[in-house]
């Protein structure tokens, strides 16, 4: 069922669907007027078995923000809109969506810091990826306007491979933290840096391919990559720093570039 639903002070979220004894049986809620955290608890604890799809576009969210945990528990959200008056985003703000395909804002011309694109969500000018919705699955190709993969911006993914463009500077920590279904990454030449914990937690990740413009791989890179059995790099230049490629108990070796045969 799909409903409409214009919230005053006198009138939250809760009632409104109490009222029209419709609470449990949203799949579509489109929302106008001043969504508060209340309002977010609720569609998570109450609504979040059933409701697929969230349109704030006519709303005013509390502060223009959109905090971590942002819906405070589960949910099945697959798609969500948001207005252009939220200004900031904070990391791990849909955390709570494992199941999220798509992120859309209302209007990207408009909005003063951030764009979204295919259901991803990006800065004004697109040149940092800012967070790829959990629930995208198969392959993804990163536009080759973005420079900087921000931190968890693929947190838990789905995805199976997700291509890198020689746009790419730096990777930030814990950018594919937990991607469970990719099993392997070519790291362009471009990219210089890669930040703790990039890929820890790629628990089906078997092989990455380090260039020769990254001389040192942080701490905990490669944590808890349970199947990775090769890491193939350009030069012997690069340093691996403490405990990188910890708990990888399948890693063979790792090799240079010009050892490795396929």
């Amino acid at each position: 069922m799909e409903i409409a639903v214009n919230l005053t002070p006198e009138i939250r979220l809760e009632q409104a669907l109490i009222e029209a004894g419709i609470e449990n049986v949203v799949t579509k809620l489109t929302v106008a007027g001043n969504l508060t955290k209340d309002d977010f608890r609720y569609i998570g604890k109450t609504m979040g078995k059933t409701l697929r799809e969230l349109d704030m576009s006519d709303a005013t969210i509390e502060k223009n923000t959109l905090k971590a945990k942002t819906f405070y528990q589960p949910c099945g959200l697959t798609a969500i809109t948001i207005p252009d008056s939220v200004d900031h985003i904070y990391l791990k703000a849909f955390n709570d969506c494992p199941v999220l395909n798509s992120i859309t804002i209302r209007s990207s011309s408009k909005h003063p810091k951030c764009s979204s694109e295919n259901g991803i969500l990006f800065n004004k000018d697109k040149t940092e990826l800012l967070y790829c919705p959990a629930g995208r699955k198969g392959d993804y190709l990163i536009p080759d306007s973005v420079k900087t993969i921000k931190s968890d911006a693929f947190a838990h993914s789905n995805l199976s491979t997700i291509t890198i463009p020689n746009s790419v500077t730096e990777i930030e920590p814990y950018a594919f933290y937990e991607c469970e279904r990719l099993t392997s990454v070519v790291i362009p030449d471009s990219v210089t840096k890669i930040g703790i914990g990039t890929f820890s937690g790629c628990s089906n990740l078997t092989t990455v391919t380090i260039p020769d413009s990254v001389n040192e791989i942080d701490a905990n890179v490669f944590f808890e990559c349970y199947r990775l059995t090769n890491i193939i790099r350009n030069t012997t230049l690069i340093k691996f720093k403490a405990y990188s490629y910890y708990d990888c108990p399948a890693l063979e070796e790792i090799r240079e570039r010009s050892n490795y045969k396929k």
